[in-house]
């Protein structure tokens, strides 16, 4: 079953993120409790190249009242509706913090540089503002949570508006005994602190004018909780741990999750998976947190934002392309087991590069990993070619035993079939291993070659007696397969793959022969375990694929860990 591919992967990007202290502007003050006068905004140049929303329209023209008012309830609706509809306010905005100035309560400045590496929840807010006052109890129960939770990592802060610390001390004497010790109190009176964080996030800058607590009445306090505001993964993002969500939990992905639980700078922090919606990953794993295994990916993207997707739902690049996209869109990195990912280029060049332009604009990266493709047919090839003079030709072989692999991988190689069956469903494109003409592709790159074409083929392999195997073979039967790949440049054999996947098989081994000065020859015994492997390979691409930015491949990942 010849089949002729032919592809070429342009130069990577690459690119590092800027180490950030994430913002999160949260209080009633910056959501509807504010009667503001709005300016049109202008674009602000940051290491994070923050988004800058349009343009909005004025709220209906009104005298500005002196301060202390008095507003008309219409004037107090108008406000908060344009305030509103600010979607910044309501969600995390991830921009380098002002360093701006606040006066804390022994009169000595802070400066916000000082909490350089943590996460800020910056909260203006007033005492005469019943607003903020009502939402006053659920944010510092989330501030607790989340200081509880990751420790040193995150701080909030509650910047007032009051002329005096006097009002700030008699509601947290009334209200909680004190100043609660995890909050980092500070006075803003004058609101440039405030302008200056509402402007430096690229959305609008306001002029703070009077304020009325009776007309506040028709703002809209904030119900602060872990579920409403999925903050995990940017106080995660703050430290040298990378959140991570599991998409999907079949058997490689639930091997993956539990990899990440043994990964010391990985914390998984939501799962993905409608078979296993509504069960608690720890059911599921075995091990691991009690988190709720959710059906919807964008609320788990929210919870890992700023990390890491550990991918496993499909081998089509074609399938799972919009679920790269919706993670590159919500701020993800992507390691994922799609064999087709791991070099799109060969046969979906125009989808590739479209992936690729999306990334780069994201600031995130996309790879395809795993043992076959991503390690044994490309990778070590290209890591051991690193030690030789230009390679003339590259041989590499896998040879698994499947008699007791899981189920899915025994019909992928046509265990139980007649051969005339075995040849009419490969014809169909129901056998075979996916990803071996993309291992030839990455093979010849990293060895420092092209090639300009890519021949496949399939050789059913038959049993000579009863096998007993996870899928029962007998005698005549298929047993297994044997595929090759063959890469030419100029007409000439450059790259020979071959992978024998069969119950039964003799000498389970991985080999990989470069014809080089000096000659290469590796010989691993046994061969890596495909499935463990595989889910490792994913886990250690994790903690490092936050260093590049666009579609990358394997070759594109340190040596090392």
């Amino acid at each position: 079953m010849p089949a002729e591919t032919r592809g070429e992967k342009p130069a990577p990007s690459g690119g590092q993120p800027v180490l950030m202290v994430a913002l999160l502007v949260a209080a009633a003050l910056a959501v509807g409790a504010v009667i503001a006068q709005a300016v049109r905004p202008r674009a602000v140049e940051s290491p994070a190249s923050a988004p800058v929303a349009a343009p909005l329209p004025r709220p209906p023209a009104a005298p500005p009242p002196p301060r202390g008012g008095p507003y008309s309830p219409e004037q107090a609706r108008a406000a908060e509706e344009q305030l509103l509809s600010e979607s910044a306010f309501s969600h995390p905005v991830d921009v380098p913090a002002p360093d701006v100035p606040i006066v804390t309560q022994n009169g000595k400045p802070l400066r916000l540089a000082t909490l350089r590496g943590k996460v800020l929840f910056v909260n203006f807010w007033a005492t005469w503002c019943p607003p903020c006052i009502q939402e006053m109890p659920s944010m510092l129960q989330l501030g607790r949570e989340l200081a509880a939770a990751h420790p040193g990592k995150f701080q909030m802060v509650a910047v007032s508006g009051d002329d005096s610390w006097e009002a700030v001390d008699t509601y947290f004497k009334k209200t909680f005994g004190g100043p609660p010790k995890e909050l980092v109190l500070a006075r803003d009176p004058d609101a440039n602190a405030a302008r200056a964080y509402f402007h430096r996030a690229g959305v609008r800058r306001f002029s703070l004018l009077a304020f009325a607590a009776v007309h506040y009445n028709h703002a809209r306090p904030q119900q602060f909780s872990r579920d409403a505001w999925p903050l995990e993964g940017m106080v995660t993002e703050g430290s040298d741990i990378v959140p991570v969500v599991v998409i999907g939990l079949g058997h490689i992905g639930q091997a993956i999750g539990r990899a990440a639980l043994e990964h010391p700078e990985l914390e998984l922090v939501a799962a993905v998976d409608p078979a296993h919606a509504g069960r608690r990953l720890d059911q599921v794993l075995g091990a691991g947190p009690p988190l709720i295994i959710a059906a919807d990916v964008s609320k788990a993207l929210g919870r890992a934002r700023g990390g890491v997707a550990l991918h496993a739902t499909g081998s089509s690049f074609e399938d799972v392309l919009p679920q790269l996209e919706a993670a590159a869109r919500a701020g993800l990195s992507v390691v994922s087991t799609c064999e087709e990912l791991a070099y799109p280029w060969l046969r979906f060049e125009a989808q590739a590069e479209a992936l690729d332009a999306l990334c780069a604009e994201q600031d995130v990266a996309v790879v395809g990993v795993g043992v076959n493709p991503g390690f044994v047919l490309d990778r070590l090839p290209a890591f051991l070619s690193q030690v030789t003079g230009p390679v003339r030709h590259l041989r590499a072989l896998r040879v698994q035993d499947t008699a007791r692999r899981r189920p899915g991988l025994q019909k992928k190689v046509g265990a139980g079939l007649t051969e005339e069956a075995f040849h009419a469903a490969a014809d169909r494109g129901e056998l075979g291993h996916v990803g071996l003409s993309e291992s030839a592709m990455l093979a010849a790159i990293g060895c420092g070659f092209e090639l300009d074409e890519v021949e496949e083929e399939l050789v059913p392999l038959l049993a000579d007696e009863d096998l007993d195997a996870a899928v029962p073979v007998h005698a005549g039967q298929v047993a297994g397969l044997h595929q090759i790949a063959r890469g030419f440049h100029d007409g000439t054999e450059r790259v020979r793959l071959e992978l024998i996947l069969a119950a039964g098989a003799d000498e389970p081994r991985d080999e990989v022969e470069l014809d080089a000065r000096p000659p290469v020859k590796l010989r691993i015994q046994g061969g890596l375990p495909g499935d463990e492997a595989t889910a490792w390979s994913v886990v250690n691409a994790a903690a490092r694929i936050t260093l590049l930015q666009g579609l990358v491949t394997v070759l594109d990942l340190p040596a090392g860990r």
